[in-house]
């Protein structure tokens, strides 16, 4: 959205809020950074309407990753961990966490969630926000919140929960489209965000991280599928709004 104005200041706040987050040593949060960052690039070239350098920085992503996924079931990487974990405190705790206690952790509290939602009778599920307290009902080992959002959807509202998260999804993504096409938004409007593809990808985000966070349950999150309605509805050309 071109704030602060000058560009000098916006790399500045960028490089703030960059090391702001390698400093949560969150792996989630990291990975789900990496995945807006080149969903952004890659609908930038679909918009700019270089659909070829997209589909080949689609394809280098995937022999990226997979030749990392090989690579990691090849290794044995603990050894190296453990020199991280040792050398700083940063990396002890964001890299040094990749396998160990918390990555147990969460594994527990999945599959305890993904067997609570077998055993769940009701087809209404066990009622928002009562993951927590049902795991201490069932005396579990590890109680936690669901920490993922569409187990926890299903779980606390049962098949129409699924369905509302789906339908909310499509329509994010379908409002995404519609405004990020080229010279789809008004002048006025445009001016004030020069990138809305940028939406997309910060929705593509958000799908990342909840697969290990509740994301639902952020604030900030609504506000902005607010901004996205908002665009879409007034925002466009040819809308009277």
């Amino acid at each position: 959205a071109r704030v602060p104005e000058r560009a000098g200041r916006r790399y500045a706040l960028c490089g703030v809020l960059l090391v702001a987050e390698i400093l949560t040593g969150s792996n989630g949060g990291a990975l789900a950074m990496a995945a807006g960052l080149i969903a952004g690039h890659l609908f930038k070239l679909f918009r700019q309407g270089r659909a070829d350098r997209a589909i080949a920085t689609v394809m280098l992503v995937a022999l990226a990753g997979g030749g990392g996924v090989l690579a990691l079931s090849k290794i044995d990487i603990q050894p190296y961990l453990d020199k991280a974990s040792a050398a700083s405190p940063i990396l002890r705790d964001s890299i040094g966490r990749t396998t160990g206690e918390s990555t147990g952790s969460r594994s527990t509290v999945f599959a305890t969630t993904i067997q609570m939602m077998r055993e769940q009778p009701h087809p209404f599920g066990i009622g928002p926000g009562e993951t927590e307290n049902q795991m201490r009902v069932r005396q579990e080992t590890y109680v936690r919140e669901a920490h993922n959002d569409y187990v926890a959807a299903v779980l606390e509202r049962g098949f129409l929960g699924g369905v509302a998260l789906i339908v909310l999804v499509y329509t994010l993504l379908l409002k995404c489209r519609r405004i990020a096409r080229r010279d789809a938004l008004r002048q006025e409007y445009a001016r004030v965000i020069p990138h809305p593809e940028m939406f997309g990808a910060l929705v593509v985000v958000f799908l990342v991280s909840a697969l290990f966070y509740e994301t639902l349950h952020y604030r900030h999150g609504w506000a902005f599928f607010g901004l996205i309605a908002a665009l879409e509805l007034f925002g466009r050309r040819g809308e009277t709004g």
